[in-house]
C-alpha cells in the first residue's frame, strides 16, 4: 500500500488555509445574520459578496489537498479531502488511462495527473506540487499515458478549475 507523503511547506499552507477559511465562514455567518435581522446597507451587501467569494476560491484551493492510499494488488486508490472526510474509493479498473499535465504557479512548476475514465473525461486529479513521493504515486498507478489533443485556452482553464474535460480520441 502507497501512502501520500506531503511536503513540509504544504502541511503549513493547509494549516493557514484551513485558518482562513475558518474566518471566512465566521465572517460570512455573521454577515448573512446582520442581512437578515438588522437594518444593512450597501457596504455590507458588498463585504458578504466579498466573502462568499473568498469562501469559493479557499475551499477550491483546498480540494486539492489530498491524502492519498493507493492498493497496488486491488487496483484502488482511495483519497481523503477537506470536501471528502470519509474518502472516496476509486477502482483504477473503470479508467482507460491517464493523462499528465504541467501548472505553473507562485510555487514553481509542478506535474499534475488526471485518471481518464471510459467516457474519455477527466475524472480525478493528483497534483505533484503537494506531494514529496509523487513519482511513486505516479508509477503505482500503473495505467497507460494518453495525450490530451484537444488543446486551448479555455479547455485548459476548465481543466484547471473544474476538472473535468471531454478528451479527444
Amino acid at each position: 500500500m502507497i501512502r501520500s507523503k506531503f511536503k513540509i511547506g504544504f502541511i503549513i499552507w493547509f494549516l493557514f488555509m484551513m485558518t482562513l477559511l475558518i474566518g471566512v465562514i465566521w465572517f460570512l455567518i455573521r454577515t448573512a445574520r446582520d442581512l437578515i435581522f438588522l437594518e444593512t446597507d450597501f457596504t455590507s451587501y458588498l463585504i458578504g459578496l466579498i466573502l462568499l467569494f473568498l469562501f469559493v476560491v479557499l475551499t477550491g484551493a483546498l480540494k486539492e489537498f489530498k491524502y492519498i492510499l493507493i492498493d497496488e494488488k486491488e487496483r484502488q486508490v482511495k483519497w481523503y479531502s477537506i470536501l471528502l472526510p470519509f474518502g472516496k474509493k476509486i477502482d483504477l479498473n473503470n479508467y482507460v488511462g491517464l493523462m499528465k499535465t504541467t501548472e505553473y504557479s507562485a510555487s514553481g512548476k509542478s506535474t499534475s495527473l488526471y485518471l481518464i475514465d471510459d467516457n474519455w473525461t477527466t475524472a480525478g486529479k493528483i497534483n505533484g506540487l503537494f506531494y514529496s513521493n509523487f513519482d511513486e504515486i505516479l508509477s503505482s498507478i500503473n495505467l497507460k499515458e494518453l495525450k490530451n489533443k484537444n488543446h486551448g485556452f479555455i479547455n485548459y482553464f476548465k481543466l484547471l478549475y473544474t476538472g473535468r474535460v471531454k478528451i479527444k480520441k
